[in-house]
């Protein structure tokens, strides 16, 4: 309950109704969707990455500075899928411009 009396959602019920919600996945969201896809564990893609595995954990929950962009080529090559899904990179207008959005819990961005 909020301050005021009404149920947290209460809010969100208004912009759900007019069009519903667009969640924000993260680049963490998307790089656990993309080992679920792949049937791959944690220590599968520790092991492939040459990385720890909490380094992975930390990727995957959005924690710290986010992977470099060699890693998220190679994750997205291991796993089967699409770079520029995992990157969440989308058109805009008509010229079908990519533009990155790279969001995480942190607001970080894609280390060089």
């Amino acid at each position: 309950m909020t301050h005021d009396g009404h149920a947290k959602h209460d809010r969100h019920m208004s912009a759900m109704e007019e069009g519903g919600a667009i969640p924000e996945w993260t680049l963490g969201w998307r790089l656990s969707r993309a080992l679920d896809y792949a049937g791959m564990s944690v220590d599968d893609m520790a092991a492939e990455l040459g990385v720890s595995r909490s380094t992975i954990s930390r990727f995957i929950n959005d924690r710290g500075a986010p992977p470099r962009i060699g890693y998220v080529k190679l994750w997205a090559q291991l796993t089967g899928t699409n770079l520029e899904w995992v990157l969440d990179r989308v058109p805009v207008g008509a010229g079908s411009t990519i533009r990155p959005s790279l969001r995480c819990r942190n607001e970080g961005a894609l280390a060089a």
